[in-house]
């Protein structure tokens, strides 16, 4: 038989009570006979799967338990039900029962002790006696701590051997001390980062060691990663083992064992593997930064050399009596090289609109630069609470203008009776949006980049003890 998901060989595991269950060693997942079940499930909402049942090879189907908060796949024909890693904790929460395989009516043996006073509530070197500075305590005062104990059941001896089985523990509600403290090791000159800290159990033994290893034993476990190298702790009671690893790609492993075809393609990101975004990332934010300080240079030594010199004021009214609505100002000169010339434009409207239409005009050559320019300010109260929008004064500024002799002639239109205004020109002013134009430039492949390494960062810590993005930020989102 194989497994539906990920079709890897199922392995027999007889349970208590003369209970054999299907098992796959690769995802985890378990299937389990109907009447197997000490308690009573009624699958709803059942829909079309892709999966076939290991068991007789029927067409199995999806469905929900305990009113959607659990979904699992139940065969058409032989009624069985396959739970993925994990749904065994699920259901057993679910149904209130710890042991849910057996015969039905049997006393629940392994049922957890009643929940001591918020008072006693033990501290986390209690509830991991592995990582206290003091002596640990014995095995099974620590299995029970983490809530699973070995049961008995069959063993064999020789090079592969299927033990004990025994029933996970449920690690829901467990406190691990490290992802507050977010502890960190230096070695040969790196920070490795802590990744994770868990609390493994010895559920499956196949294969040769060079140390005693059975199922059920405990053990407390820690990464921490400095790609490509990863560090981990594995303390027991007896002795603590630190191993030092480095990433390699599947291609290097592929070829080291001299295997034919393809490796199989990387699922995911590994702890410790490299960030391909790295260098990129470091090459192009260094240039960034380069050229940032570079167009803040630029801008300030162009101001330096700026003129920013005032030509002339005008201040001028309108009636919607006057006969002649444009005004012409007196003859100005514009000197220097060529550059800009800053207008603008301040009235005294009051919840009113002016548009102005203005052209400046050489007096040699009759050449105009027109453009015009609109201006509103209004204001109230509403529900107790004072309001305004838009502005009385305007700014536009006249690119490349030459030096010559200029006159300015302006037309208002407006809806109010009468306005006052003011019209003040600069020459050759210095333009901060310049140099924020060339910074926004300068950012896009920056943050591209960035963007990309750090996705590929989200990825790398998501099942850690330290995600970057977390549910409620993507409730938020």
């Amino acid at each position: 038989m194989n497994c539906p998901k990920c079709h890897g060989p199922l392995q027999f595991v007889s349970l208590p009570e003369s209970v054999d269950i299907e098992s796959c060693p690769y995802c985890n997942g378990v299937f389990y006979d109907l009447t197997d079940l000490t308690i009573d499930l009624k699958v709803e909402n059942l829909m079309a799967s892709r999966f076939v049942c290991p068991k007789c090879g029927g067409a199995m189907k999806a469905g929900t338990l305990y009113q959607g908060k659990l979904t699992v796949e139940q065969c058409g024909a032989c009624q069985g039900i396959w739970l993925d890693v994990g749904e065994v904790q699920k259901l057993r929460k679910l149904s209130g029962k710890d042991k849910i395989v057996g015969k039905r009516g049997a006393p629940d043996v392994d049922a957890p002790p009643a929940p001591k006073p918020a008072s006693a509530e033990p501290s986390p070197a209690q509830r991991w006696p592995s990582l206290a500075p003091a002596a640990a305590a014995p095995l099974a005062a620590f299995a029970d701590q983490i809530g699973a104990r070995p049961k008995p059941g069959k063993e064999r001896a020789g090079k592969q051997a299927v033990a004990r089985a025994y029933e996970p523990p449920d690690c829901g509600d467990w406190n691990n001390p490290d992802i507050s403290r977010n502890p960190r090791i230096a070695h040969d000159g790196r920070s490795h980062l802590h990744f994770q800290t868990s609390r493994p159990m010895v559920s499956y033994v196949l294969g040769e060691f060079n140390w005693k290893v059975a199922v059920g034993d405990l053990a407390a476990a820690r990464d921490f990663v400095c790609p490509p190298y990863i560090i981990s702790e594995d303390r027991t009671e007896e002795d603590t083992t630190w191993s030092l690893g480095e990433y390699m790609e599947p291609r290097e492993i592929w070829e080291a064992f001299r295997m034919e075809g393809d490796p199989p393609p990387k699922v995911g990101v590994a702890p410790a593997q490299p960030n391909p975004h790295e260098d990129s990332y470091n090459s192009v934010s260094g240039g960034f930064w380069i050229m940032a300080a570079a167009s803040l240079g630029i801008f300030v030594l162009a101001a330096m050399f700026c003129q920013n010199k005032k030509i002339q004021d005008f201040s001028l009214r309108y009636d919607v009596t006057d006969t002649e609505k444009s005004r012409v100002t007196f003859p100005f000169d514009i000197t220097g090289r060529t550059s800009n010339v800053r207008v603008r434009i301040n009235t005294d409207i009051d919840n009113r609109w002016a548009y102005f239409s203005m052209a400046l005009i050489n007096t040699r050559t009759d050449e105009a630069l027109d453009f015009g320019r609109e201006v509103g300010y209004y204001y109230g109260v509403e529900d107790g609470e004072s309001w305004s929008e838009g502005s009385r004064r305007d700014t536009v500024y006249l690119p490349s203008v030459r030096p010559g002799n200029y006159y300015l002639r302006v037309e208002p239109e407006t809806d109010a009776s009468g306005i006052n205004y003011n019209i003040d020109l600069t020459r050759d002013v210095p333009r901060v949006s310049y140099m924020f134009y060339a910074w926004i430039l300068l950012s896009l492949p920056f943050l591209w980049v960035w963007w990309r390494r750090r996705s590929f960062e989200v990825s790398r810590w998501a099942e850690s003890d330290h995600p970057w993005v977390t549910e409620e930020d993507d409730d938020d989102d």
